[in-house]
Formats: C-alpha cells, sequence, structure tokens
C-alpha cells in the first residue's frame, strides 16, 4: 500500500505536577511552553493536513513519561499525564489522526513499558499497541524503541517484575540535576572503587547506593500508598547479569550511546531493508555497514529538546524503499530539504 510511514518518538510527556515544579531541574523531560508548540504544529501541518498521502503513524515509545520524578516527590501516573491540562491539546490531535484514514501505532519504551492496550483505547480509541515492534512488510521495515538491547532500560521479567533498574536510577538521580550518563558518570557516585575492580561488590548495588547517598535518599516514593527503602531498592536489583563483573557493565553501556550494531543485527539475521529505532535521542541516518549491506539504519531522537525530527519511510524508485530522516523547525515546518533520502 502506498503511503508514507512516519516515526516520532521520546517526547516525554509529563504531568502537570512535574510541569509546574518550582525547581527547574526537577521538572519534565518535554516542556509544554519550549516544546508543545512544535509538536502540535508538526502534527497539523505534516500529518493532519497531509493525511491523504500518509498511511502510518507510529509513536515508537517514551511518548508518555512516569519515571522522571526525584525520588521524594509523588511521579506521574498515566493518569495523571492523561487528564494533565496541557497534554489534552497533542491527544486530541492524536485522537483525530486515529479517527482518520491514518493508522495510528504506538510502540512501548522504557519509561512507558508498562502501558497497556486498555489503557491507551481509553484515551485514545483506534490506536494500534505494538509492544514488540512495528513491521512493514511490503517496504521491508522494523521499528521499534530500543531499550531492550541496553542494560539498564531492559525489562527483566523475573527481576522486579519487569521494572528496569533505570527506573530507581532516574529516581535518585533526578534529584542530583538529570541525566546520569554512561558508566563514568556513574563510577563518580560510587564508593569503594577497589571493592568494585576486584569483583568483591555488587556493582548495582553500589550504584544504587552511591546515588541514595549522594541524593540524601533513604526511600523513594513509589505512589502515595508507597514507598520502598534504599535497601529494598538494592535487594531487588543484586543479582542482575554481571553484577559481579563492572568492567563489563562499563563495555556494555559504552556501547549504548549508538544502537546501530543491533539495528545491523536485526537486519542481517531478518532482512529488514530499513530499522529504526528511537531511546538515544541522538538522531541519526546511516546507509549500510561493514557487514549488511543494503540496509538504512535511522533513529528518530526526541522531541523533548533543542532537535526534533521525525523518520519518513515510503516507496521509492524502481520498486526500492526511501528513507528520510528529517529536522521540523519551531513552527512545525521541515528544514531544509530531503538530502538525508536514502534509496534500498
Amino acid at each position: 500500500m502506498s503511503g508514507k510511514r512516519i516515526f516520532i518518538s521520546d517526547i516525554h510527556l509529563g504531568d502537570d505536577d512535574r510541569y509546574d515544579d518550582p525547581v527547574e531541574n526537577r521538572r519534565a523531560r518535554f516542556i509544554p511552553a519550549e516544546h508543545g508548540r512544535r509538536l502540535l504544529s508538526f502534527l497539523d501541518k505534516q500529518i493532519i493536513e497531509k493525511a491523504d498521502g500518509i498511511k502510518d503513524l507510529v509513536l515508537l515509545g517514551d511518548v508518555f513519561d512516569t519515571w522522571v520524578c526525584p525520588f521524594d516527590a509523588l511521579p506521574p501516573t498515566y493518569d495523571s499525564i492523561f487528564n494533565s491540562r496541557k497534554n489534552e491539546p497533542l491527544l486530541d490531535r492524536w485522537r483525530q489522526i486515529a479517527d482518520s484514514n491514518i493508522n495510528l501505532y504506538y510502540v512501548n519504551g522504557n519509561h512507558d513499558y508498562d502501558l497497556t492496550e486498555a489503557r491507551l483505547q481509553a484515551v485514545i480509541p483506534g490506536i494500534i499497541t505494538k509492544p514488540d515492534g512495528y513491521e512493514d512488510q511490503e517496504l521491508g521495515v522494523h521499528a521499534e524503541h530500543g531499550h531492550r538491547f541496553t542494560l539498564f532500560n531492559q525489562s527483566y521479567p523475573d527481576v522486579a517484575d519487569g521494572l528496569p533498574i533505570g527506573y530507581p536510577i532516574t529516581r535518585l538521580a533526578e534529584h542530583l540535576g538529570g541525566y546520569v550518563r554512561g558508566f563514568k558518570d556513574l563510577i563518580g557516585y560510587m564508593d569503594e572503587a577497589f571493592d568494585l575492580v576486584t569483583g568483591r561488590a555488587n556493582i548495582f548495588e553500589a550504584i544504587l547506593e552511591g546515588l541514595a547517598e549522594r541524593a540524601g535518599a533513604e526511600q523513594i516514593k513509589m505512589s502515595a500508598q508507597e514507598v520502598i527503602s534504599v535497601d529494598e531498592v538494592k535487594s531487588l536489583y543484586k543479582n542482575m547479569e554481571y553484577h559481579d563483573q563492572p568492567f563489563k557493565v562499563g563495555r556494555k553501556l559504552a556501547s549504548e550511546g549508538d544502537l546501530e550494531k543491533f539495528g545491523d543485527r536485526l537486519s542481517e539475521k531478518h532482512g529488514h531493508k530499513v530499522v529504526v529505532f528511537g531511546h538515544t535521542h541522538t538522531a541519526k541516518i546511516d546507509k549500510d555497514s561493514l557487514f549488511v549491506k543494503d540496509r538504512v539504519y535511522v533513529n528518530s531522537g526526541n522531541w523533548c529538546g533543542k532537535e526534533a525530527h521525525c523518520v519518513v519511510v515510503e516507496p521509492g524508485e524502481n520498486g526500492k524503499t526511501a528513507a528520510s530522516l528529517l529536522c521540523i523547525d519551531s513552527g512545525g515546518e521541515i528544514v531544509g530539504d530531503e538530502s538525508r533520502r536514502i534509496l534500498v
């Protein structure tokens, strides 16, 4: 079927408490006053007004964010996010799209890993959930958020009921001013480095303990009714893979800033022409690699920073598939030409 397949990810909508927190570095990643107009304009100008030429719009994870919140504040819930007065215009646009001739798909990320089809359908009727990823056999496309290839953000079913360790790390780090980027930052929070190097300490317990000490945290507020102690959190994650191999943890974290090699592996194994990820917040498009020929890897970047991007995949010339990474300006317009359009 002809028509464009458009992908956006990593919007990180919060709730009104996070948007209005008086302490700036405790606020949501998405700032409605800075980012909202750009996204609304994009949906109006590039999606709704051009609906006849679009087959699918895919929301590729971390659209709703229940993680970004300091440990001592009440974290967002899906109810509080969906009931936010500042999020309503965006939800309204997605309802319009789901009610049009465009297929609106939702793929879970790590910050919304437990958002269910029933909960999503209740607020955006007609949306199609794809928790395991989006596939388009006609154009040879596979798309997913990408977090399952990362150590801290993937779910382990037998650990903490699937809640990634990235959740308590994020909650503690938010009190300290935001992102923890990679192993180098985490090592800076930890004591007992010698014990880690010699394998006598559990790397994940040490990370959590170090962050908690710097944040002055003894417990994490999970909901209005529940708190969990830092010691309980440490016990949940103490037996993760590589718990006694700090250098292996470091190598894995160092390789997670760019997920392209994992896209290559998927292409090689399943024959995908185009693989689309989000998660890293770094937009990228690349054709081929040393070991996987005739494939395109694209990362959709994010919508909660200075730049915003969308990925477009559509039928190309001579039966090929065309993939583009497009930058979107503050008015929702495409910046520049389609020089980043690749045929495969």
